[in-house]
């Protein structure tokens, strides 16, 4: 249980104690809880060499996933990163970044100014910031990001073990 101040506080009022709510004018809303650095930093791990794999394992994987899985999960990652980095901002939030920054990199690649060019054609640089534009890329970041909400979600609801932190 958190103590939380009224905003009639400043003017007198008392303190009250609250579990997991939060004044926002009169009305008590939930507060999620925070994100745990430990769980996103295992998440973005796993969904990293789960992208890689994707790239490395392309010919053994069905096209379709071969094609689209890189992209969907390489939003999934910006959006636990900006959860990693950002822990109590709201997911909406972490998405609508998460978005705008995939986007940001979209339309970079339609940029062929020969510094850019040079840091696309490392290895990391490609992974990052990708070459061309295609407009497929949008959905995919779409559906990554929308995964990500989901499991943010689910991994911030989740009931604390004893290994997690």
């Amino acid at each position: 249980m958190e103590q939380v101040k009224h905003p009639s506080t400043a003017r007198g009022g008392s303190t009250q104690r609250h579990d997991r709510e939060t004044f926002v004018g009169k009305a008590h809303l939930p507060v999620a809880p925070p994100r745990s650095r430990f769980r996103y930093g295992l998440a973005s791990l796993v969904v990293t060499l789960a992208g890689l794999a994707s790239r490395r394992y392309a010919p053994r994987l069905p096209d379709f996933v071969a094609a689209y899985a890189g992209d969907t999960l390489w939003a999934l990652l910006v959006f636990l990163l900006a959860g990693f980095v950002w822990t109590w901002a709201p997911s909406r939030r972490l998405a609508v970044g998460a978005a705008v920054f995939a986007l940001g990199i979209e339309l970079s690649q339609m940029n062929h100014s020969p510094w850019l060019e040079r840091l696309q054609s490392s290895r990391f640089g490609a992974l990052v910031l990708g070459a061309d534009f295609f407009w497929i890329d949008l959905i995919c970041y779409a559906v990554g990001i929308v995964a990500g909400l989901l499991l943010d979600r689910w991994l911030r609801h989740r009931p604390a073990s004893l290994h997690s932190r």
